[in-house]
Formats: structure tokens, C-alpha cells, sequence
């Protein structure tokens, strides 16, 4: 019944813009992060409140399938030093006062075991970029996820001075490849923000291109043969989803009427077609980002490809609202 919950478990490993990193294990189990009041942990459990598993790190992006059950994972010590509201405040050996320690990165995780492996660490990263962008930076990744096939991982590689302004950030796209294990960096500028893949290892992403603010589709057959996807109506970051292989949807920060809309994109024909707009009271707008409270509608698209479901406080409540696609 609409409207109505069944409780599965509880969080104290949470916010606003990651949150717990809910998401579906198998068909009756789900998988998310929590703490045992010291470290972030993650757990999976079924989907009747039982307790399948207790893993000893916190989890990022899942791949699962019939040859192997996967997570990355990243240090969100360091992440909610380096971008408030996005980590969480437990210690995880972040090293939070190196630059770009040797010991901590992107990690790939077994969830049947929870044994894990250091598959980059910003010592690596760091030693990628030239020197003068290297020291008195903190260097640190978030935001992965898995190719559907989960041939690759990608992740954002960033850095902000390690005193001064945290909001001022540079960012890369790094891909891992983890067939022919190497990395690369996408033609992103060094900008990058949101991103998602489709099943033919393209994937969209918001970047900065020549200045201007833009939906970029990238495929790793030629990622430096790059297109800007409909810039006449996507010049704003978003948060994208695809419906298929050649549409995606993606939302827009509210405007000064505080209206935050959704699209419907055509990759083919740059066609864009408006199909919500809503409302976002003021009072769910970060002032402080140091406390991140904004409301984004994070678009997600159903698997079967029927149905849409957004966030909004337009209520004057934080909700989740499901519409036919």
C-alpha cells in the first residue's frame, strides 16, 4: 500500500547527499553502511529485518553477479573532511592530515568475506598530476560506481588546499579498467561532478568544457572523441539517469523561483523535453556548507524503465514521489 513502511534496519552512518549508501544486494537482501560506534561498517540484511551479514568497512558501488560479489570503498573520515556532509564522522584511517597518503584510496572489497584490496592510492593519484599540484592539497576519492558489465570503476579524484577555502575543488574523472588494469582520466577540464553509465560503457557526465557548465556523453572505445549532449537546455550540474541506452534524465539546482525541473534527454537528437517541475522551499538551501542540507532531486530511473522517482520537499517535507516515465 502507498504510504505505508516495513522497517528493515537503522543507520547511524548517514547524510543528506550520500546517505547510508542503501541499495539491493539480491533479490531479497539490501545492503548499506552504518557504525558499530567507532568505524563505519556496512551490513546486509533481508529484507525481513534479519541480519545476513556485518562487513567491516564501509561500502561506496556494489557489482554483483554469478562469478563474483563486489564493493568499492573509500575512506568517508576523509571524505567529510574534505567535503562536509558527504562522509561520515566515524575514524576509518582516513590519515586526514597527509596530503596524499600511500596506505588509503579507492579499494575494492569482497562482500561474501570482507576481505578488501588497495586497487589506487592517492599517493598514486597525486604522483599522476604535476608536483605544483600535489603538495599542500588534500587528495582524496569519492562518487564510484561499476560499469554494468563491471569491466570498469569510476570514481572522482579530487583535491582542495589543505588550509583555506574547501569549496574551491578540482576534480578528475579517473576510469579503472579492470581487465587490462590500467587507469585513465577522462577529457573532463579538470571538473566532473555527476555521472552515470549506460550498457555500452558510455557514460554522462556534468563537467566544466571550455568554461561553460554542460552534460558531456564520454565512451571508453574513444574517450577523447567526447559529446556535449544538448547545450542549448543543459548548461547546469545534475544528477543523471538512463532510460535505455540513448536517454537519460537529469535534473537542475532550483532557479530564482526556487522551480528545480526534470528532462528527458534524446543522446541521438539533443532533444530535450521537460517532464516535472517543483517547487523547493528556501529553507532546504545550504547556507552553510559546512552543514549540507540542500533537498536535489536525484532522478533515478526504474529497471524496467516504466517509472520515475524523485526527491522534494515541496510539501514543505522531504519526500520521495514516483510518477510513470
Amino acid at each position: 500500500m502507498i504510504g505505508s513502511f516495513h522497517k528493515i534496519g537503522e543507520s547511524i552512518a548517514w547524510n543528506w547527499h550520500k546517505g547510508c549508501r542503501l541499495q539491493w544486494y539480491d533479490d531479497d537482501k539490501v545492503i548499506f553502511n552504518t557504525s558499530n560506534g567507532i568505524h563505519p561498517i556496512a551490513v546486509i540484511e533481508t529484507i525481513d529485518g534479519r541480519l545476513y551479514k556485518e562487513l567491516p568497512h564501509a561500502i561506496d558501488a556494489i557489482f554483483n553477479n554469478d562469478k563474483e560479489r563486489i564493493a568499492t570503498s573509500f575512506s568517508y573520515t576523509r571524505l567529510e573532511r574534505c567535503m562536509p556532509g558527504y562522509g561520515y564522522p566515524y575514524n576509518d584511517d582516513g590519515l586526514i592530515q597527509e596530503y596524499y597518503p600511500k596506505q588509503t584510496g579507492l579499494f575494492l572489497m569482497n562482500t561474501e568475506t570482507g576481505d578488501r584490496e588497495l586497487l589506487v592510492s592517492l599517493d598514486e593519484l597525486a604522483n599522476s598530476i604535476p608536483k605544483e599540484m600535489k603538495e599542500k592539497y588534500l587528495h582524496f576519492v569519492t562518487h564510484s560506481e561499476f560499469s554494468p558489465d563491471g569491466r570498469y570503476i569510476s570514481f572522482l579524484y579530487r583535491r582542495i588546499p589543505f588550509e583555506g577555502n574547501y569549496m574551491k575543488r578540482w576534480t578528475q574523472i579517473r576510469v579503472y579498467d579492470r581487465k587490462n588494469k590500467c587507469l585513465y582520466t577522462l577529457p573532463t577540464q579538470d571538473s566532473g561532478s555527476h555521472y552515470v553509465w549506460n550498457n555500452c560503457n558510455q557514460l554522462i557526465a556534468s563537467c566544466i568544457i571550455n568554461g561553460k557548465s554542460c552534460h558531456v556523453l564520454y565512451d571508453m572505445n574513444a574517450i577523447d572523441n567526447y559529446k556535449i549532449i544538448a547545450p542549448h537546455v543543459l548548461n547546469s550540474d545534475g544528477h543523471q539517469s538512463f532510460v535505455g541506452n540513448s536517454k537519460f534524465v537529469t535534473d537542475t539546482y532550483p532557479d530564482k523561483r526556487r522551480m528545480a525541473h526534470i528532462y528527458e534527454v534524446d543522446i541521438d537528437n539533443n532533444n530535450c523535453k521537460e517532464i516535472v517541475s517543483v517547487y523547493s522551499p528556501k529553507q532546504f538551501q545550504t547556507k552553510d556548507f559546512k552543514c549540507h542540507i540542500a533537498c536535489d532531486l536525484h532522478p533515478r530511473v526504474s529497471k524496467s524503465g516504466k517509472y520515475l522517482c524523485f526527491d522534494s520537499p515541496s510539501s514543505g517535507k522531504r519526500g520521495i514521489y514516483v510518477m510513470n516515465l
